[in-house]
């Protein structure tokens, strides 16, 4: 969890913050997904992507950004994985 003001934050702990919160659930489903014939993946997050706290900006873009991810990758991943669309979910 990247904490600062934005203005103050290392272009380092924005490109963490990220990698971690987004790249690596990216990453993660798309390696999984020829192996989820008839599963699932499940994202789960925190409500930063909504309830900004003070100094964890760069943290709450990203939870935005990874709160998106499941919605765009869904089709492609469950194409790749040979399941229905809605079992792509995220909470």
């Amino acid at each position: 969890f990247q904490l600062g003001r934005l203005v103050d934050l290392s272009m380092a702990d924005w490109e963490r913050s990220f990698m971690t919160n987004v790249t690596a659930r990216f990453a993660l489903s798309i390696r999984c997904a020829p192996h989820l014939a008839g599963g699932r993946i499940l994202f789960i997050g925190s409500d930063s992507a909504v309830n900004v706290r003070v100094g964890g900006a760069a943290y709450s873009i990203a939870q935005a950004a990874s709160r998106t991810t499941p919605s765009c990758a869904a089709p492609s991943v469950a194409a790749a994985a040979h399941i229905k669309w809605p079992d792509v979910a995220s909470i």
